[in-house]
This record gives C-alpha cells, sequence and structure tokens, in this order.
C-alpha cells in the first residue's frame, strides 16, 4: 500500500503509484459478475455514526500508542493550527479532507454498482495512524458483518 500523507508513493518506471483506493475504495465496478453469484463488499467509509465495542481495548498500553502520539505531536508543531481551540490544524484538516473524498466516492460507487451485501464499517472508527487497533477493528468488523448479514437475510426470507 501506499497510502497519501501517510505512506510514501513508489516510484516504478515512469509510474507514482499509490493505493488503489485512493481513486476506488470500494472497486465493485471491476468484478465481473455471474448468475447466481454472491457480491460482498466492505465499505470502510461508510457515513454512519461510530459506537465503540463493548469490550475495554487492549490496545490502550501498547507501545505504539506513545510513538503513535510522539510522531503527531511532532506534526503539529511542523504544521502547528493558529488558534488550537477554533482550529483543527493543517494535517487534520488534509486527512479528514481526503476522508471526506473517498467516503463520497465510496458512496456513488456502491450506489452505480450495488453489491448483494454490504458491510458498512464507519468513517470514524479509524484513522491513518490506527494499525495498532487491530483488535478492536475485527471486533468493529464481526458486528458489522453480522448486523449486513442479517439484514441480507430478512430482505431474501433465507
Amino acid at each position: 500500500i501506499s497510502i497519501p500523507l501517510v505512506l510514501t508513493p513508489v516510484n516504478k518506471k515512469d509510474m507514482l503509484l499509490v493505493d488503489g483506493g485512493v481513486l476506488n475504495p470500494v472497486p465493485v465496478n471491476r468484478i465481473a459478475r455471474h448468475e447466481g453469484d454472491l457480491l460482498v463488499a466492505v465499505n470502510v467509509n461508510a457515513q454512519i455514526p461510530f459506537q465503540k465495542p463493548n469490550k475495554s481495548p487492549a490496545y490502550m498500553d501498547h507501545p505504539t500508542n506513545g510513538i503513535l502520539k510522539s510522531f503527531q505531536d511532532k506534526l503539529s508543531q511542523v504544521l502547528p493550527a493558529k488558534n488550537k481551540k477554533d482550529s483543527m490544524g493543517y494535517f487534520n484538516l488534509m486527512t479528514d479532507t481526503i476522508s471526506l473524498m473517498l467516503s463520497q466516492i465510496s458512496k456513488l460507487t456502491l450506489e452505480i454498482n450495488p453489491p448483494d451485501v454490504v458491510i458498512n464499517i464507519s468513517r470514524h472508527a479509524c484513522g491513518n495512524f490506527d494499525f495498532y487497533k487491530a483488535e478492536e477493528l475485527i471486533e468493529i468488523g464481526e458486528s458489522a458483518t453480522q448486523k449486513a448479514l442479517n439484514e441480507f437475510q430478512q430482505k431474501n426470507k433465507l
């Protein structure tokens, strides 16, 4: 992967490569459908409210928590907010802007190319630096999957 603002793009021959999700975050339009198939899509950019899982997250004491906090503090020094009370800061503005664009692209792609089942994960469930939240994100995914499957079964009377 090569996520803009997080991981450096890769130079290969005459190309600059970034993650495919930048232009097509839910690539259902690239799937060849066949009669009787079942297409399941996971939308991690859903514009839905985020509810934290019931369990207490194990990552709170994870060593990377301090490293990431330190990195974000350094970014804030380089790209400080003019007024901390009124401004979200340049870096947060950039990441939130990209997140909103990906959310809208995802929404339109799913409207134009609807899959059979959509597993929606709130775009607020994690940020660009939340690699250490695997346990919580798995729980969020399991819950969203169960909800999507229940909705599919009810809709199709299975």
